[in-house]
């Protein structure tokens, strides 16, 4: 049971920072400062996307701490998942690959100002960085509840009542 509580505890955290990382990338498109939790969880979340993406992770592996490894790969099913909900509009935004839109998130999260170039359509691909990070946070967070489903009960029927 200390396990499955300390799993849960680990995957809130995951789920918690991305979203903060969400709500950062949201105020660089508009052009406003970051808080000091938000800067952070921007340095969290790009060293944490170059665990989950093998891909891209030997372009920023240096730079990445070995004790994301284990939640990356159970958070990288996840990942994918909210990648594949948002393919397409990634690629109306030009972003036609994974590999072309974890580069993107990763440059993005070069904290305190973004690492990304203008482009006519910029804006756009910052507002789904954005929204791909809160569809993760929030896959993250269905896991916790078991998707929705109603936990298995092992009631034993015992007399007239359960036990």
């Amino acid at each position: 049971m200390t396990t499955d509580l300390l799993q849960s505890a680990k995957l809130f955290e995951t789920s918690v920072l991305l979203e903060t990382a969400s709500e950062g990338i949201n105020k660089i498109a508009d052009g406003l400062g970051l808080s000091e939790n938000e800067t952070e969880a921007l340095d969290w979340t790009r060293d944490f996307l170059t665990q989950v993406d093998w891909d891209n992770s030997e372009k920023g592996a240096a730079s990445a701490s070995g004790y994301l490894a284990v939640p990356a790969t159970e958070a990288r099913p996840n990942f994918y998942e909210s990648l594949e909900k948002l393919r397409s509009d990634f690629q109306g935004a030009g972003l036609s690959d994974d590999q072309a839109v974890t580069q993107f998130l990763i440059d993005l999260l070069q904290v305190p100002n973004g690492g990304v170039s203008g482009g006519s359509n910029q804006k756009q691909k910052i507002v789904l960085a954005s929204r791909l990070m809160r569809e993760f946070s929030l896959s993250l967070l269905g896991e916790l509840s078991n998707n929705g489903l109603p936990l298995p009960f092992n009631f034993e029927v015992k007399g007239n009542g359960l036990i």
